[in-house]
């Protein structure tokens, strides 16, 4: 593409033009990515936790207490 002999509003608009199809195409291919197996991994747990309901405050703190105790 030559943008030498076009007066500076063509240049800007089809500088623009070209961005915003590269952006599109960018951001085309990302949507098409496959999600990690590690955060389908994760959202499986999390829905798993929510149909099982929420822990009470005593449950939690029990389970940070263990977490804690294991990674020392």
């Amino acid at each position: 593409m030559l943008l030498t002999n076009m007066n500076p509003s063509d240049k800007e608009s089809r500088l623009q033009d070209e961005i915003d199809a590269n952006l599109k195409k960018v951001y085309d291919d990302v949507l098409n990515e496959e999600i990690p197996d590690r955060f389908t991994q994760l959202l499986q747990r999390l829905r798993e936790s929510d149909r099982s309901g929420p822990a009470s405050d005593a449950d939690q703190s029990g389970a940070k207490a263990g977490q804690t105790g294991s990674e020392e």
